[in-house]
């Protein structure tokens, strides 16, 4: 620690990858918070995700946000939306920037790094395949009663583990149901 930048994955993108336990987060306030990407309310909202950070960051004037074509910005004491930016020149800048400051932090803990890009960027061997998916007892006394919703989608994180090439997906539509669905799965650090 003691790194002047941290860079870490925002919780929306670890829901991408095939994740059975919830990855450690950085704390970040008091930061300038930069998010490269597009901020999905919707999804942020059922996930229980990053509201609050972006909250506090826009609030407190630190919050940069970089979208293809579109930077939002603080400047002084207002927000400035700025069209028809270089999103990939910006983004160049602010790598270049962030090397010139010296140390990066890499927010996740030591030793996740290569763990994750591997989910997201290619796997040099598969997981053991997990053992047929089983549900003991009765649902109806569950006080959790998404808890078996919860094993299925973390089986087949399991199964896209070990089977990368093999396309396995989960489909969510939306609406209040599949909301309180998609947090459910979320706080149980199982990725959607």
């Amino acid at each position: 620690k003691g790194a002047p930048t941290i860079v870490s994955m925002s919780s929306d993108w670890m829901h991408t990858l095939p994740l059975v336990e919830a990855p450690k987060r950085p704390t970040t306030s008091g930061r300038l918070l930069i998010f490269v990407g597009t901020p999905g309310k919707y999804l942020s909202m059922c996930i229980r995700s990053n509201r609050g950070r972006f909250d506090d960051a826009y609030k407190e004037n630190r919050l940069v946000m970089l979208c293809r074509g579109v930077c939002m910005l603080p400047l002084g004491s207002q927000e400035q939306n700025v069209f028809g930016v270089d999103s990939e020149a910006v983004l160049d800048a602010i790598a270049r920037s962030v090397r010139n400051r010296g140390a990066v932090f890499w927010g996740h803990g030591p030793g996740t790094k290569a763990n994750l890009m591997q989910k997201a960027f290619g796997y040099p061997s598969p997981e053991p395949l997990p053992a047929p998916l089983a549900f003991d007892g009765d649902a109806g006394g569950s006080s959790h009663s998404f808890d078996y919703l919860v094993q299925y989608v973390a089986y087949l994180n399991k199964v896209k583990l070990a089977k990368p090439s093999m396309p396995v997906l989960n489909f969510y539509d939306t609406g209040l149901l599949v909301s309180v669905m998609q947090g459910a799965i979320a706080e149980s650090g199982v990725s959607m």
